[in-house]
């Protein structure tokens, strides 16, 4: 089956069998949401403190300075700079394109996700891993990972843009797949770094996508992602 076959395939899909398009959205960020509570429950109950330190442990042993060069450089495609001019130059562009809604979106996603995590970080006040095991210095608190909760709404909305506005399917999967592959990678780069536990990783995976969804299903036009 070719690309464009699997495309179609979806777009009939989509458009039976979930006609409200806006709801499927919105209970998919609920369902995040969901796995973003039920994580931070367990943790503070002490459930997953043996998983954090086994996999903080893990990638301790397993640096290398060629390994540290390249998540140094993968970090930094999450930094606040990095996404803020990313962010800033896409929705102009899309503006450019007047295509609103989806400019707007991609802020919506961005501003929401940074300022829901450092209101959540304020608020659980995790402590980070032992300072003397970090690669980068950071400063605030460690629950949910900052970089990764912005890192994957900034991506996983574009590759959702990506999805509707790009013509060519080869094209809407390689934006797709790529993107959410480098969120993941962030992600891990925050491990290695020996300055986050998995669970904050996770946490913002659940976060950084909820509010992705969030505003496709509430913001512009109703209009399936597979759609022509």
């Amino acid at each position: 089956m070719s690309s464009e076959d699997l495309i179609r395939t979806i777009r009939r899909f989509t458009q039976r069998i979930v006609p409200n398009y806006r709801l499927v959205f919105c209970g998919a960020a609920l369902a995040t949401i969901g796995l973003f509570v039920k994580l931070w429950t367990e943790l503070r109950e002490g459930e997953l403190t043996s998983f954090d330190v086994a996999v903080h442990e893990y990638f301790l042993q397993d640096r290398t300075e060629s390994r540290t060069t390249v998540f140094l450089e993968i970090t930094a495609l999450g930094s606040t700079a990095m996404i803020a001019a990313s962010t800033a130059f896409i929705a102009f562009f899309l503006g450019l394109r007047r295509r609103w809604d989806a400019s707007i979106q991609i802020v919506f996603a961005v501003c929401g996700a940074a300022l829901s995590s450092t209101i959540l970080k304020r608020a659980i006040d995790r402590d980070r891993p032992p300072e003397a095991n970090w690669l980068v210095h950071v400063s605030n608190q460690s629950f949910p990972s900052g970089h990764t909760v912005v890192s994957t709404a900034f991506y996983s909305i574009l590759a959702l843009i990506a999805f509707r506005e790009v013509d060519a399917p080869g094209a809407k999967w390689l934006i797709g797949v790529s993107t959410l592959a480098l969120a993941t990678l962030i992600g891990i780069s925050r491990l290695y770094l020996g300055v986050h536990y998995p669970t904050d990783i996770f946490s913002g995976f659940f976060l950084g996508i909820s509010w992705s969804l969030i505003v496709v299903g509430t913001i512009g036009r109703k209009r399936n992602l597979f759609a022509p």
